[in-house]
């Protein structure tokens, strides 16, 4: 009888944190009205928050409400870079040979993660070996991000390459 008083007490202690949370959430990421829970309790009122932040937490899926699959709009933490940076920081020693080489499978890999289309990967391959230096200023020090954003660079130099790759000039 005991863990049935304090678990009551936690549901009421959680939809209150929930509804209070899903308030301030809303204002600040502009996402609201998405997920299943908007589905069952569209109305702005406390019970309404309460039901939806539950539904939502419980039954959907929640990295798909944060990757735009769930009728939501895309976080800011989800896009392309952040794939590409990952990328890079993985790879980064074996795509330093690959770009001095001009080159490879992992260079090729970080093509197509920036969105560029394959029939290009030749031009563009070429225009980022040219650009080694600038890519790689201080080989020791050149982070994955700085890499990426050289490569970005070398890449949007050249106008039909910047195009291949979805980039604005």
């Amino acid at each position: 009888m005991l863990n049935l008083k304090y678990s009551t007490r936690f549901l009421s202690l959680f939809a209150i944190c929930a509804a209070l949370a899903s308030g301030t959430a809303q204002a600040e990421d502009q996402s609201g009205g998405c997920g299943m829970g908007w589905k069952i309790a569209p109305k702005n009122s406390l019970i309404s928050t309460t039901t939806r932040a539950y539904v939502n937490a419980t039954f959907s899926s929640t990295i798909g409400m944060t990757l735009g699959t769930s009728g939501c709009a895309k976080h800011s933490i989800v896009q392309n870079d952040k794939r590409a940076i990952h990328f890079a920081e993985v790879n980064q020693g074996q795509l330093m040979i690959e770009m001095a080489q001009g080159r490879g499978e992992h260079l090729r890999g970080l093509v197509a993660t920036l969105g560029c289309n394959p029939a290009g990967f030749s031009d563009i391959s070429r225009a980022i070996q040219a650009d080694y230096s600038n890519i790689f200023p201080s080989m020791s020090d050149t982070s994955a991000p700085q890499m990426l954003n050289g490569v970005k660079a070398a890449i949007s130099k050249q106008q039909g390459l910047a195009q291949q790759c979805g980039f604005t000039s």
